[in-house]
């Protein structure tokens, strides 16, 4: 076995671990805000129409006029209120003035504008984390993949010292760090490496670690031994 040294970037793992965490953040969001709006429609069993509605205004830190709609309605003869509490810097339509409430428990209640605003939100940010997710997970397990065709390289590649090369710059940064690419040819193939940070960008010549018997599987790099 060849006792080689090879240190694959660390990129891919960063690149799927945003991903997958940005779209971790949005799945919590359609659990959080989806369930108590599903909940509360499927449990209620009547509804109302609201007597009347009171809209809440107020500035936020941004300075936005913010709104948020109090709907009011009658269950046998006493008043009840009925607000997520969520606010929205547009001023709200209330034409959707429905009431669901238990009837055993009338202060458990959503109105249809709530539950219409929640279900358009979670739509949103469904559509949004599910690519996201997707991505980001595609990443992780072709990453994982390649670190065991590392593997198989260490034990089985050739090793082609000192090829000429380009260092080119990549259309990826990170910490506002540059991103680049070592590009070279062997054997009539342009082979590029995966995106590399803080690298000297004036090295000429770069090692390739090449499987023979599968020339897709390569590792380019600098001082491989």
């Amino acid at each position: 076995m060849q006792n080689l040294k090879i240190t694959p970037s660390n990129f891919p793992y960063i690149f799927s671990g945003i991903f997958l965490f940005v779209s971790s953040v949005f799945l919590i969001a359609v659990f959080t805000i989806g369930y108590p709006t599903i909940k509360a429609k499927m449990t209620s069993d009547a509804y109302t129409i609201a007597t009347r509605v009171e809209i809440n205004s107020h500035r936020s830190s941004e300075g936005k006029m913010m709104y948020s709609p109090v709907f009011f309605y009658n269950v046998n003869g006493k008043e009840y209120s009925c607000s997520t509490g969520t606010s929205s810097n547009s001023k709200p339509n209330i034409d959707n003035n429905k009431i669901y409430y238990k009837s055993q428990n009338p202060d458990y209640c959503i109105s249809e504008y709530d539950f219409v605003q929640n279900c358009i939100f979670v739509g949103i940010f469904f559509i949004i984390s599910i690519p996201l997710f997707i991505i980001g997970l595609y990443v992780l397990v072709c990453t994982i993949l390649g670190k065991n065709q590392y593997k198989k390289l260490k034990q089985h590649g050739q090793l082609i010292k000192n090829i000429p090369c380009r260092i080119l710059p990549s259309s990826v940064t990170m910490n506002d760090r540059q991103g680049y690419i070592i590009e070279l040819e062997y054997q009539g193939l342009k082979l590029k490496s995966g995106t590399k940070f803080d690298i000297d960008v004036r090295r000429t010549e770069a090692d390739l670690l090449i499987d023979p018997l599968n020339p897709k599987n390569y590792f380019i790099g600098f001082d491989i031994t």
